[in-house]
């Protein structure tokens, strides 16, 4: 069986404000960039990588969160998700 590589392309919108994402911890803007991938399935697959400063204590450090997600629109991901998770680094 021949599995076809997906290709994954940036949505086009380019480097955007990301919010609050990091939680209790995170001391800086987020900005975010995003890819999508139409699946053969008709679904499409959605990569948000989060990227931010974090303090804890007197230490400072850059993290990346990244949201991988399914939905049925491009255009209103949130509003017809499939299915979501978050990972970031430990």
């Amino acid at each position: 069986m021949t599995t076809a590589a997906a290709t994954w392309t940036p949505d086009g919108r380019g480097v955007l404000a990301g919010g609050d994402v990091g939680g209790d911890h995170q001391s800086t803007e987020a900005f975010s960039v995003r890819y999508t991938w139409q699946r053969p399935d008709g679904l499409y697959a959605l990569t948000t990588v989060y990227t931010y400063g974090e303090r804890s204590g007197r230490q400072h450090r850059i993290t990346t969160l990244t949201e991988t997600m399914v939905c049925r629109d491009l255009n209103d991901p949130g509003g017809t998700e499939v299915w979501c998770a978050t990972a970031s680094p430990a």
